[in-house]
């Protein structure tokens, strides 16, 4: 029982349940603890499960982020010594360049981090303290967790993984008040839909209402000032522009449009679209492999390997009209999905293929094969 926080008054009492959830993997003799109050360790709660157990903290703790690819951090807080004291110090955006350097040249402790990359191909997120605590933004259930937790725990007790060095070659955005000199060629929605909102978010245009599984995004033009793209609405597109500028000595930007649009979640309030751009901007793509978001810019600091021209499978095109992609409904035999579909369909390979050829589709053609043996 705790007194409710939304008064002062005593005779209001808030009853809060949290749950605890322990594993205990025997082969490694690691115990693993989630709770969904996180502002405690939960010391006492480990010490009468297993008495003999201790928490692993400091710099190890670090590993977790080996084996990160294309690592974007999202904040970095570090200790620095301030004479005999401890200053604890917050970096987000373009300030985390200032706390990675700060980490090698004054020997900065680092504190917590936050960072999203790809592990094995996939995309992944994780965030560590030293204090012990490692967290990532998923939802998932508790096998998927056990399994998460072993992963974690084998490259943190792996002596050959230095976690002093397991951050470099992290990407690093940097402020810009210009657009790179880079042919841009993709543009994705903000992270944060595809990750929490896109079961119930809509665009509303005019009173009409579109579910965002049912919109897309796509680039139109660009200069060194901005980057126009289109919102694709079932009822036709609406022009957004991002503009990125400087203002005496700060970069800035902003989005700009022709008409009003907002976004909603449920049943929430309405924002203006450009407003939900601002806090969350669209993930603009160059030809580099370097990326965009609003006026933070990334650079990719590895060369990407050239592709393997041996893999490169050819296709005979023949009567094709290589610019013609879609088949639509009228299944045009000079387009390229026809051609593909007629190719696939000699080869039988699939049990079922679908035409999903349509804006926010998975993929143009999509190929099924059952496996008899594995039906459940």
């Amino acid at each position: 029982m705790t007194a409710v926080k939304w008064a002062k008054v005593e005779d209001f009492q808030s009853v809060d349940w949290n749950i605890i959830i322990c594993y205990l993997d025997k082969s490694t003799n690691l115990l693993y603890v989630h709770a969904s109050n996180t502002n405690s360790y939960y010391e006492r709660f480990v010490q009468n499960i297993a008495p003999t157990a201790a928490l692993i903290q400091g710099q190890t703790i670090f590993r977790c982020f080996a084996n990160i690819n294309r690592l974007r951090l999202h904040n970095v807080g570090v200790r620095e010594p301030m004479g005999r004291a401890m200053n604890y110090i917050m970096r987000v955006g373009s300030d985390i360049k200032t706390a990675l350097r700060q980490t090698e040249i004054n020997k900065a402790i680092k504190s917590n981090i936050f960072g999203v990359g790809f592990e094995n191909g996939f995309r992944s997120s994780i965030g560590c303290s030293h204090h012990g605590r490692i967290w990532s933004m998923r939802n998932n259930n508790i096998p998927t967790w056990i399994k998460w937790c072993k992963s974690v725990a084998k490259k943190i007790t792996d002596e050959n993984i230095n976690p002093d060095i397991v951050l470099k070659g992290t990407l690093i955005p940097k402020e810009i008040s210009v657009v790179p000199d880079i042919m841009p060629f993709s543009i994705e929605w903000p992270d944060i839909i595809y990750r929490d909102m896109i079961s119930n978010l809509s665009i509303i245009y005019k009173n009409e209402e579109y579910p965002i599984w049912n919109c897309d995004i796509s680039l139109r033009n660009y200069s060194r000032k901005n980057i126009e793209f289109n919102i694709e609405l079932p009822s036709g597109n609406q022009q957004f522009s991002l503009n990125i500028f400087k203002e005496d000595t700060v970069s800035k930007f902003t989005f700009t449009s022709l008409n009003e649009l907002y976004i909603q979640e449920g049943g929430g309030d309405k924002q203006d679209l450009k407003e939900f751009f601002y806090q969350y901007p669209p993930l603009i793509y160059f030809v580099d492999g370097s990326f965009l978001e609003g006026n933070l810019y990334t650079e990719i600091t590895e060369v990407i390997p050239k592709f393997d021209i041996e893999k490169i499978m050819i296709h005979v095109w023949n009567d094709t009209k290589i610019k013609k992609e879609s088949q639509s409904y009228l299944k045009e035999k000079d387009s390229i999905q026809y051609s593909i579909l007629q190719k696939l369909k000699s080869e039988k390979e699939y049990d079922l293929l679908m035409d999903d050829d349509d804006k926010g589709e998975i993929g143009d053609i999509v190929g099924f094969e059952v496996y008899e043996e594995q039906k459940v």
